[in-house]
């Protein structure tokens, strides 16, 4: 049986299955804000961009970047000053940088990923009972206009 996370046995990222090409980022659902793309890939949510996987077999994911300004950029990239990281693409708003994957912990208030919220489980059921009496009411008022 070949292990589907050992990447040491493909020779070309290209020669990866796009299943497992496609879901490598699931990994850190439990840690940031990580959504479904258009391109059915998925990739962790930031302030300005989102990461995306860059090559799988060497370890590399990319930040691609839309900021507002020019000046936003230039801030940003004077931050990332001293992390071992290489941009790929630099135009006037827009940026790519592509950064080891070992680094990304050390990159997360630079980058400013969306994180989850931990809640605790008395704050869950809180906000399940919450959203319950919310559709209860709902239906309710949905069950006094029919009869009008």
């Amino acid at each position: 049986m070949v292990n589907p996370t050992d990447f040491t046995q493909y020779e070309l990222d290209r020669d990866i299955p796009d299943k497992i090409w496609n879901n490598y980022l699931r990994q850190y659902t439990k840690r940031f804000k990580v959504v479904l793309g258009d391109d059915r890939i998925w990739h962790i949510k930031c302030r300005f961009g989102l990461v995306v996987p860059y090559s799988l077999s060497k370890g590399y994911l990319l930040f691609v970047g839309k900021f507002p300004s020019p000046n936003k950029k230039t801030f940003f990239l004077k931050k990332l000053k001293g992390f071992d990281y290489q941009t790929t693409q630099n135009a006037y708003e827009e940026v790519s940088i592509k950064f080891k994957e070992s680094s990304l912990t050390s990159l997360c208030d630079i980058i400013e990923l969306r994180k989850r919220k931990n809640l605790s489980p008395a704050e869950r059921e809180r906000r399940r009972q919450c959203m319950l009496r919310i559709l209860q009411n709902a239906r309710r008022n949905n069950n006094t206009l029919k009869r009008d």
